[in-house]
């Protein structure tokens, strides 16, 4: 139920003796959260938000996000599947995915490629798939290959029209 409320859990792995190296040698002398600065102003944020928001996403691949979150829960090695704030929160990442890569509308490769990240960490495994040592990241990259993309339509008259590459809001 805790990781429920994370949007994403992305695992970058531990770095190279090296760079870790170079991490100790940077903290050494100095607090690197001194420097750190405001990057974005709140009122850019807020068009960014509403940027995303207006990213549109159509009823086929909404249908096609919403079997594969469905999916989840039907799983062998899943006990208790993507629940309703897992799905919301697939669907404004997916969004945001559109949105960053310059698309004003959703395809059904933006839930793919993001899938993993937004919905594994929020599956309850099986007591058997614990003890299988089973993963839910395999079991989420399992759906995504099985559940079928349903046909989107590709209406681009329907679609939210944009105004260049990526987020306008910041530049």
């Amino acid at each position: 139920a805790q990781l429920d409320r994370c949007l994403l859990r992305v695992e970058m792995g531990v770095p190279a003796r090296e760079a870790r190296r170079t991490i100790l040698h940077r903290h050494r002398d100095h607090d690197p959260v001194a420097g750190i600065r405001q990057v974005v102003a709140p009122d850019e944020l807020t068009v960014v938000w509403e940027e995303v928001a207006a990213v549109h996403l159509s009823a086929p691949v909404e249908d096609y996000l919403m079997d594969v979150c469905d999916a989840t829960g039907e799983h062998d090695d899943v006990a208790l599947g993507a629940s309703v704030r897992g799905m919301l929160m697939l669907e404004r990442v997916v969004r945001a995915l559109a949105a960053l890569r310059g698309r004003g509308h959703v395809l059904p490769d933006d839930v793919q490629d993001v899938g993993v990240a937004v919905l594994a960490h929020r599956l309850a495994l099986s007591t058997d798939a614990r003890v299988r040592r089973r993963d839910s990241r395999a079991g989420v990259r399992e759906i995504i290959a099985k559940v079928p993309v349903t046909a989107t339509g590709d209406d681009r008259s329907s679609m939210v029209p944009r105004t260049g590459p990526g987020l306008g809001g910041l530049r």
